[in-house]
């Protein structure tokens, strides 16, 4: 792994700022610095993000860098490594994505049915998806 690729990674970490019950507010380093080719990309990671059965909604701001998110989660902790990991998903195939920036949408989609499908209560990603999502 390059310097790069770590330093992006520790940026995308994200860092509970404010909780309330069913309210979490993260701040991911890595959004304000996000390039302006994956911008139109931000509402497709919510979505992705809201596929999680026990998120009601997100909503991401760039200019702070956090992410709003309504929950009904037993376990917060869980729900940030879950979004965690979706972060370093959606890097390491950030490529796959640009390449398919047309069909960004019905890559998303089908990247929310295998979540639908393979997400428990436990919230654990299967960062092996089908070969087929990114066609």
């Amino acid at each position: 792994m390059s310097l790069g690729d770590m330093i992006t990674r520790q940026m995308l970490k994200t860092k509970v700022v404010h909780r309330l019950p069913g309210r979490l507010r993260l701040n991911v380093p890595a959004l304000r610095h996000l390039p302006t080719e994956l911008k139109p990309f931000v509402p497709q990671f919510e979505r992705l993000i809201a596929a999680a059965p026990v998120v009601d909604s997100v909503k991401t701001s760039l200019h702070s860098a956090n992410l709003l998110v309504l929950h009904r989660a037993d376990s917060e902790e869980q729900l940030v490594t879950y979004i965690n990991e979706l972060f370093v998903f959606m890097y390491e195939n950030r490529n796959r994505l640009l390449h398919q920036k047309k069909k960004a949408e019905a890559v998303v989609d089908k990247l929310v049915d295998h979540l639908n499908k393979t997400l428990g209560s436990e919230l654990t990603f299967q960062k092996e998806v089908p070969a087929d999502v990114w066609t």
